[in-house]
């Protein structure tokens, strides 16, 4: 077989006497304004495509009224998937309009999904930002390097954040944040902010932007080297059995600059948050657990001890310990600013009317409800990548990027990196 164009033709033996796989067809049979054909099973214009257990199908300016239209899929021209009378999927368009329409059907499930996108519709793009500027405060060596991505700004917390370490000469330095690599959109949007160093030296300067600020904000601040050389994090945290033994605690890495670092799983099965806190010793005898954030015999009962918001960028350490949403984090500490940083791995994303969560870790992605649901997964372009009917809880392998996940008729947006 050679598809034109492509690169190289492909081959297939079957021995003779064997019996040929023959591989199963799907096609989309439902009602004529959706897909041309009245309830026709076998419609050639309505068969599916298979590769990888998962059947698609894609039909382009389909003009649909507002209103609810049955379908089903039909394989090898007899089986009604899901079978009966009055058990169609049903796709719902809430107002009339040229379509493009996705079938979905994941091989095996009790029924196909379908998402309608309207034509003229402009899916939303995740934006990215970069700080821009002069080379002296930035990282790399080129003034106004737009299309650099070594200054590409961090989404911690609601705050896009960039954190640079360098030895800086007195003086005045001129920067801004752009938008996408180029020049269409930046901020402040006319001039640029002004950065003072009042003296040179080793700096460690930390550039913050959030959406619709009209311009972003830098604080330097002169690097010393700490008095210690390693850090723990103490409390409910593994390793430690979620307990505040004094002898158990998850040791950081130390990356030079009384930075520490390092992945924890806060919390576990049934806890909806975690406390925890920082200490540069373990064992009975550390007597500088209360110097930096740490409650060594856990929270008070009376809370008095505790800083109860959840971490978020850049947030000042104080006394007592900390408290987040349970789940897995990387975490940076800067004990030089007395500050530290929690970017989520996989920490759940609560629909409270719904009782419906998704959760990320690695690659997985994993949706949790209540109940039999459809849950459908889909790319930015409107595509539907993979589907589910299934019980309590349904998992994806996914590739890096940004997803829109439906449980039943509830969206979630899922960013897997």
């Amino acid at each position: 077989t050679y598809v034109i164009g492509e690169e190289a033709a492909s081959a297939k033996a079957v021995k003779e006497g064997d019996i040929p796989v023959v591989e199963d067809v799907y096609v989309i049979a439902g009602v004529e304004a959706l897909l041309g054909a009245n309830w026709d099973g076998t419609a050639e214009a309505n068969k599916m495509t298979v590769a990888e257990g998962v059947a698609t199908l894609v039909k382009e300016h389909v003009a649909l009224q507002a209103g609810s239209y049955g379908f089903k899929v039909v394989k090898n021209g007899e089986t009604w998937i899901p079978d009966g009378m009055d058990n169609d999927s049903k796709l719902v368009i809430e107002e009339a309009g040229n379509y493009t329409v996705t079938f979905t059907y994941v091989i095996g499930e009790e029924a196909a999904s379908a998402k309608a996108v309207k034509e003229g519709d402009t899916p939303i793009v995740e934006k990215v930002y970069s700080v821009v500027g002069h080379a002296a405060i930035m990282n790399g060596t080129e003034d106004w390097a737009i299309t650099s991505t070594e200054n590409d700004m961090t989404l911690i917390e609601g705050v896009y954040t960039l954190v640079v370490e360098k030895e800086v000469a007195a003086g005045d330095y001129e920067y801004k944040v752009a938008v996408n690599h180029a020049w269409d959109e930046s901020y402040p949007a006319e001039g640029n902010n002004t950065l003072n160093i009042a003296e040179s030296g080793l700096y460690r300067i930390v550039y913050a932007y959030k959406e619709c600020d009209a311009a972003p904000s830098a604080i330097a601040t002169p690097i010393v080297e700490p008095q210690f050389d390693k850090l723990y994090i103490i409390g409910e945290v593994e390793g430690t059995n979620y307990t505040w033994e004094a002898n158990l605690g998850q040791e950081m890495t130390s990356v030079g600059s009384g930075i520490f670092t390092a992945t924890a799983q806060f919390g576990k099965e049934g806890f909806a948050e975690a406390y925890f806190a920082l200490a540069t010793q373990l064992g009975a005898d550390a007597n500088d657990w209360t110097t930096l954030n740490a409650n060594r015999f856990g929270p008070e009962a009376d809370g008095t001890v505790l800083v109860s918001e959840t971490p978020a960028s850049l947030v000042k350490t104080g006394e007592g310990a900390f408290k987040v949403a349970s789940g897995k984090y990387e975490v940076l500490v800067d004990m030089v600013q007395l500050q530290i940083a929690l970017k989520s791995i996989s920490t759940d994303v609560e629909n409270l009317e719904s009782g419906s969560a998704i959760y990320v870790l690695d690659k997985m992605l994993v949706a949790k409800f209540a109940g039999k649901q459809t849950v459908v997964v889909y790319n930015t372009t409107g595509q539907a990548v993979a589907s589910r009917i299934a019980e309590g809880e349904a998992q994806f392998s996914l590739t890096e990027g940004m997803y829109i996940v439906t449980i039943g008729n509830t969206p979630f947006k899922a960013i897997v990196r």
